[in-house]
């Protein structure tokens, strides 16, 4: 008998317990990239978004999506949205970093180069340095209410 299985929520790295533990007073940044033209979200594409702490969410996301903030018109709108069209902004040299990649996942530390779509890394709170692809690498913001 073939079984088909739907993809589990934890497949993208958002999902995981260790990236969820990091956002409680953090946010990560995205582009909004790639939604199909019936989705409900359409007049947000090229937008950016920030993740949002379970603390404070006026909204409770949907099976399989996260909830971000949206800023429309000059005001953040909270919404549930699948993460596969959430593009992470590319890691910046100095900036707070969280490792993605899923044998350091949740680690996190300050970019001290990139170089060639290699991260070089300073862990928290070690000061232990190691080496990233930098598609495993994504800013962290400190939130403001």
């Amino acid at each position: 008998m073939l079984h088909v299985y739907s993809t589990p929520a934890w497949k993208h790295w958002l999902f995981a317990e260790e990236i969820q533990e990091r956002l409680c007073d953090e946010c990560i940044p995205f582009n909004i990239r790639g939604l199909p033209a019936s989705s409900p979200h359409i007049r947000i594409e090229g937008l950016t978004a920030k993740t949002v702490p379970v603390a404070w969410r006026k909204i409770e996301p949907q099976p399989n999506e996260v909830v971000v903030s949206v800023v429309q018109k000059g005001k953040p709108t909270q919404i549930s949205i699948d993460p596969s069209y959430l593009a992470p902004w590319a890691p910046s040299e100095g900036n707070k970093v969280l490792i993605t990649g899923y044998r350091w996942i949740g680690q996190v530390g300050k970019l001290v180069e990139l170089k060639h779509g290699c991260c070089t890394v300073e862990l928290e709170p070690s000061g232990a340095v190691s080496y990233f692809k930098d598609e495993d690498v994504v800013n962290v913001l400190k939130l403001k209410k």
